[in-house]
């Protein structure tokens, strides 16, 4: 028979799996009828017909000039997270408009996307040219922006077709290896290393996350990428490995070994509190109600990742303040908490790791997941 605590422990796992599932599945429901809102928005619903085809494709029908072709739905990876289009095409296959539909890219990459008539330059492509490639050159200053716009018409496209991506070679570069030598340091620095070693590691680890990971190519783990994972959204893997080394590594480490490698060695923004700790004088703080309120932090975590998936919109889940850190991008109202952050990080060690940073909340049901399956096959096997 279960101990109590391992029976607690299974009703947690269980409640939210099931939690996320029915926002997942509420989601998919919702994703459908959002396209349809946004091509009555587009289109003159009176004249028009809207025929699904897929989850990434609509056939148009009616009266009208414009109500013929199709209209495809795509995401591409931006700058702080997805970045969804809807593009219409003619009847043999020519792009006669684009328009994003939902992304949290910083408004001053879209007005150079504008200014430079990024999406003008698309008109009149042939789709077709966007199943092996890039066909419109990027705007310089917004490059993940631009290139993440013609990602989400390339998938709008393969999907909506159906077709398959062409074998081509991974864009494997510096993120990619700084990534892989991150992970290796953190599992060096957990082993039993002498107390030097360990501290040369660690100081390493961090100033090659930080100048690296943060501040070069400003990549990190976040709610809203993990968001995206669940709800089926997945980057080109041949073109953004990084996601997928940050996502893979980081729960593979911690379903294994249950070492948190991520937090404690990899994100950018965690060593660089531990560094304006080391400035400033920083302690760790843990408060008599620092444990209830670990509930409130994974509770505002889990509620605003079903809030995202319920509204298929994986965006609604970002609210870390790593971009407004180090590369001073975001709303207001997350450039206006970095700043708190950053000073109260200076006298209180990770300060938002501890407090507030939602991607604790997943390693913690992570654990609670690997730690819950050992006791379980523990007691069965006494």
């Amino acid at each position: 028979m279960h101990k109590p605590s391992n029976f607690r422990n299974w009703s947690i796992l269980i409640v939210v799996a099931l939690m996320i599932m029915a926002a997942i599945i509420h989601g998919a429901k919702v994703s459908e009828g959002t396209q349809r809102h946004y091509l009555e928005e587009t289109f003159n619903a009176s004249n028009c017909n809207f025929k699904p085809i897929n989850a990434n494709k609509w056939e148009l029908s009616g009266l009208e000039p414009n109500c013929t072709g199709h209209v495809y739905f795509g995401e591409g990876y931006g700058y702080n997270g997805p970045v969804r289009v809807m593009f219409h095409t003619d009847t043999v296959g020519f792009i006669q408009f684009i328009v994003p539909v939902d992304h949290n890219e910083t408004p001053s990459y879209f007005k150079k996307l504008e200014q430079h008539g990024f999406l003008n330059h698309m008109i009149s492509t042939q789709i077709a040219l966007y199943k092996d490639e890039e066909p419109v050159d990027m705007v310089s200053g917004a490059t993940i922006s631009s290139r993440a716009i013609q990602q989400a018409i390339r998938d709008g496209y393969l999907k909506g077709e159906q077709l398959s991506t062409q074998s081509k070679q991974i864009q494997f570069g510096m993120l990619e290896l700084c990534i892989l030598v991150l992970f290796l340091m953190g599992m060096l620095i957990h082993t039993k290393y002498g107390h030097s070693q360990r501290r040369l590691l660690r100081w390493s680890s961090m100033v090659l996350s930080v100048i690296v990971l943060g501040f070069v190519f400003n990549a990190h783990l976040h709610l809203s990428r993990i968001a995206a994972f669940l709800a089926g959204y997945f980057p080109d893997f041949f073109l953004y490995p990084a996601v997928y080394l940050l996502i893979g590594g980081s729960l593979v480490i911690a379903l294994l070994s249950g070492k948190n490698v991520y937090c404690h060695s990899v994100c950018p923004f965690g060593s660089a509190q531990e560094i304006l700790a080391k400035i400033g004088g920083g302690k760790p703080r843990r408060p008599p109600w620092h444990r209830t309120w670990k509930w409130v932090q994974y509770g505002g975590a889990l509620i605003v990742l079903l809030y995202a998936l319920s509204n298929s919109n994986p965006g609604l889940a970002h609210y870390e303040v790593f971009g407004a850190f180090f590369s001073l991008t975001g709303n207001p109202l997350l450039l206006g908490i970095t700043i708190p952050v950053v000073v109260i990080s200076l006298f209180v060690k990770r300060f938002w790791c501890r407090f507030i940073c939602p991607i604790d909340g997943v390693f913690a049901y992570i654990r609670l997941f690997r730690n819950t399956i050992i006791q379980t096959f523990a007691q069965l096997l006494k």
